[in-house]
């Protein structure tokens, strides 16, 4: 990551009103931006597989995953 460049997040978290929260909070820092933002494990899974990201935030009792896998 260039020194200008921000950093790119994935937001994983069920509960939509939670995620849209943290999206706001986060995408009000000037260094990061929120690039994926995503309500099921499985589908994090996917983006995961398919890009690589800075920071991940994972609420860790998703119903068809478990944040620590």
């Amino acid at each position: 990551m260039e020194k200008n460049e921000k950093a790119e997040l994935l937001v994983v978290d069920d509960h939509s009103l939670i995620l849209e929260g943290i999206c706001k909070i986060v995408n009000k820092m000037p260094e990061v931006t929120v690039a994926d933002a995503v309500t099921s494990g499985k589908q994090a899974i996917k983006l995961i597989e398919e890009r690589d990201y800075d920071v991940y935030i994972l609420d860790i009792s998703i119903p068809d995953i478990s944040g620590f896998e």
